[in-house]
């Protein structure tokens, strides 16, 4: 398990795994759900950034993260490692961290 990969979600969605990598030992990951920008219209793109998964839009849901059992996480399907800082400033701006 790596920070900023994408597991497939039970309903089809994606979840992104945001969990820093010194703590892959825990047996949770911090996740943030991604849907489909179709169904997610709308909403401030700071907090919920839309990103390109196998050439469809989906938006981070950052307002619904959760922890999640490690059981739960299938093989990712791709990273967005390179959207990193995106990423952080959207969790920051949740938690009032910016």
């Amino acid at each position: 398990m790596a920070r900023f990969d994408v597991y497939p979600a039970p309903d089809g969605s994606y979840w992104l795994d945001c969990q820093s990598d010194l703590l892959a030992d825990l047996n949770s990951r911090f996740i943030v759900p991604l849907r489909l920008h179709a169904d997610v219209p709308g909403g401030d793109r700071r907090l919920n950034p839309v990103f390109a998964i196998h050439g469809t839009d989906y938006v981070m849901q950052t307002h619904l993260a959760a922890a999640i059992s490690v059981k739960l996480l299938a093989k990712p399907t791709t990273s967005l490692v390179e959207h990193e800082y995106r990423i952080g400033s959207a969790i920051d701006m949740l938690t009032g961290s910016y």
